[in-house]
């Protein structure tokens, strides 16, 4: 039995080893160009992106001045909008992050700015809020996610998904568009 471990279980680990090296190896290189591939797709969503949050912006300046819930999420819609401006030099993964965390505040933001009577009272800040709320999703946000998906199909399976983030291929969360879907009308109920 000891003459039997001896041979086997230094066997063993090089079978180990040969298939991890021969998984890297093979692996690498689709991971590497479908890696490019999402920071090829990201550059347009990118600079859609810039646009989207430079008008948002401007309009949530001005939820800013209001009280209430609309202007704590104006505050942090603020605070997420300037981190995007400071990101430029981020990672993809890093930018797509924030922008997430900025589509989930203009969400909430509008929601909740549509609602307020504040808002409605104005006409021109309600104009602007229902504008910027009904943006369409970015062009190119569809290839971004296709590269995405790709990406993190690479990185899939029993050995290379544990390898991939120590070979430096960590995840990339997709571009979520986020719909604003505008509160009900608040009316009186029909008198009989």
């Amino acid at each position: 039995m000891r003459r039997f471990l001896r041979v086997i279980l230094p066997l063993a680990i090089v079978a180990v080893i040969v298939v991890i090296v021969v998984a890297v190896v093979t692996a690498r290189p689709a991971l590497d160009d479908d890696e490019k591939a999402v920071g090829t797709a990201w550059g347009p969503l990118a600079t859609e992106l810039d646009a989207r949050y430079g008008d948002l912006a401007q309009v949530n300046d001005r939820l800013r001045d209001l009280t209430g819930p609309v202007h704590d999420l104006a505050e942090e819609t603020h605070d997420e909008l300037a981190a995007w401006r400071d990101s430029a030099d981020k990672s993809v993964a890093a930018r797509a992050a924030i922008a997430n965390r900025i589509e989930e505040l203009r969400r909430r933001l509008f929601t909740t700015a549509q609602a307020s009577e504040r808002v409605r009272q104005d006409d021109a800040l309600a104009a602007a809020v229902a504008t910027i709320a009904d943006q369409p999703e970015p062009g190119s946000a569809g290839a971004y996610n296709t590269a995405v998906d790709a990406y993190a199909k690479a990185r899939e399976g029993p050995v290379i998904g544990v390898l991939a983030p120590v070979l430096g291929y960590g995840a990339i969360p997709r571009f979520a568009v986020v719909a604003v879907v505008a509160p009900a009308p608040t009316t009186a109920p029909a008198a009989p």
